[in-house]
């Protein structure tokens, strides 16, 4: 996904630099592609918040009250709209994740 914005948003850059396309249409693709990103960014935000709510519903998560703080304030973040801090914080998550399941595998 970064990878195509990133490509877009240099083809853009050069189609305006040799004046083969105006400036008002390369912001009008500047803006096509971030509104891209985030429609993408949602999608990836509901989905792992469905998981989540799946994990505390049949136990594989903890409901304790750390647990559902931290879940209400991504809900929060992503009523917010702000979905890349919500995938941070789902990617940081599911890093510790791995590396506690890692640590409890050595010691079994």
């Amino acid at each position: 996904m970064i990878i195509l914005l990133a490509v877009g948003l240099a083809i853009n850059k050069w189609l305006m630099l040799h004046n083969l396309l105006a400036l008002g249409q390369a912001v009008k693709v500047q803006s096509w592609l971030m509104q891209f990103v985030l429609a993408e960014q949602r999608l990836l935000c509901r989905a792992h918040m469905k998981v989540l709510e799946e994990s505390f519903a049949s136990g594989e998560l903890e409901s304790d009250p750390a647990n559902l703080k931290y879940f209400e304030d991504l809900r929060s973040l992503e009523a917010e709209g702000r979905y890349e801090a919500v995938l941070i914080q789902l990617y940081q998550l599911d890093k510790l994740m791995d590396e506690h399941a890692q640590y409890d595998q050595r010691n079994l």
